[in-house]
């Protein structure tokens, strides 16, 4: 059954912009800056994009919203300006309920298109305030053009007829905060959260995704003041999967996923989870490792080879051993290192510090200038403290 998605213009503003600042900024050589050249009209009513950056937003824009190429040319270029096209999209969307196709990173490889139908967007977006119950405000800031700024910051405001604020280049209106309000953000962009007092204590909700997230960080959201904290885990090829919360190490399947034999579902369609998953019982599960042989650390993934030999390769080093303790999302890494001089370990210690200092913690790094193997070629680890 198809349903109508009404789509703020204003909203889809910001996503077309982060779209043109993600796909064509190099292509954009101008004195005035990308944004605002798309933003300000000639008195044709036009924007003073080039025809060269404009030809690739609308080809990026017409694939994102699978609007057809023989329809592309006459609708996005005979009214070439932001509000033009923002109200062109949000009408394609509500009459047509396309697919939305998402473009992958490209960190680890040449970037993938995957396409989403409209109604499984909606399906997740709606399980999410389900879960969630109800939202005054939203503040993002997170890229709208991927799928997890897509679903929380232009679906779920749709769904829930709340406002939605961009707060990426302005501070948080505290006066907007409350029991009700979510702020959805990254692990790595959430200092401000724990460091900022008036923000805890309103008893806002706070959503993390995009990227493995330690659980400490959930903690202390909560102790901050915040009402829950959430870690969502997904990637652009499967979108939200499961999530957990400052009470839990382990991730609960979403409402519309399900398990059979270590492999994950949604409306029968099998999803390419990206890592090794180790399921309960209870619909829940801990993520063990990456397919690509990294594990997850602290909240990061660590590829053991890469590390070992970025260990290897610095000065003072003869020999080096890595092995993981702790259970569950506990894990943690013990580093043996063999130096040609004692006197050399805080060069040492440093260097690895420097590079991995947010997965080692110095406790667990072991210095020493004898053999770190036994007769057999094994390594002899002993008490690390």
């Amino acid at each position: 059954m198809q349903r109508n998605l009404d789509i703020n213009k204003d909203v889809m503003k910001v996503l077309i912009l982060d779209l043109l600042n993600d796909f064509c900024a190099h292509l954009h050589t101008g004195s005035v800056k990308l944004a605002d050249a798309a933003r300000k009209e000639d008195h044709n009513g036009k924007w003073l994009l080039d025809s060269l950056v404009t030809y690739q937003a609308a080809s990026i824009l017409a694939t994102m919203f699978s609007i057809p190429k023989d329809v592309e040319p006459f609708i996005l270029f005979e009214k070439t300006s932001l509000d033009s096209w923002a109200n062109i999209v949000c009408e394609h969307v509500k009459n047509e309920s396309p697919d939305i196709v998402f473009f992958t990173s490209g960190t680890t490889g040449k970037r993938k298109a995957i396409a989403h139908s409209l109604e499984s967007l909606i399906d997740e977006a709606q399980d999410w305030i389900s879960l969630m119950g109800d939202i005054e405000h939203i503040f993002i800031n997170v890229p709208r053009h991927h799928i997890y700024g897509f679903i929380w910051g232009l679906i779920i405001p749709s769904l829930a007829k709340c406002e939605v604020i961009d707060y990426r280049a302005c501070l948080i209106n505290t006066n907007k905060l409350s029991k009700n309000a979510l702020i959805v953000s990254t692990p790595h962009a959430s200092a401000l959260l724990t460091s900022n007092p008036e923000l805890g204590n309103t008893g806002a909700s706070v959503v993390l995704s995009t990227s493995p997230c330690d659980h400490k960080l959930l903690t202390d959201l909560k102790m901050e003041g915040y009402k829950n904290a959430y870690h969502v885990y997904g990637s652009t090829e499967t979108g939200g999967i499961g999530y957990r919360t400052q009470d839990s190490l382990r991730f609960s399947l979403c409402a519309n996923i399900s398990e059979k034999l270590g492999v994950l579902y949604r409306n029968a369609n099998e999803l390419p989870v990206q890592d090794k998953l180790e399921f309960f019982e209870d619909s829940t599960f801990s993520v063990i490792s990456r397919f690509d042989k990294a594990i997850q650390i602290r909240g990061y993934n660590v590829n053991m080879d890469a590390l070992e030999a970025f260990i290897l390769q610095q000065a003072f080093v003869n020999d080096v051993g890595l092995r993981i303790s702790g259970e569950e999302e506990q894990k943690y890494l013990e580093v043996l290192v063999q130096a040609t001089h004692i006197s050399k370990a805080n060069a040492v210690v440093e260097e690895i510090m420097r590079q991995y200092g947010n997965i080692i913690h110095t406790n667990n790094i072991r210095i020493v200038d004898g053999s770190i193997r036994n007769s057999l070629g094994k390594l002899v680890f002993g008490s690390i403290n």
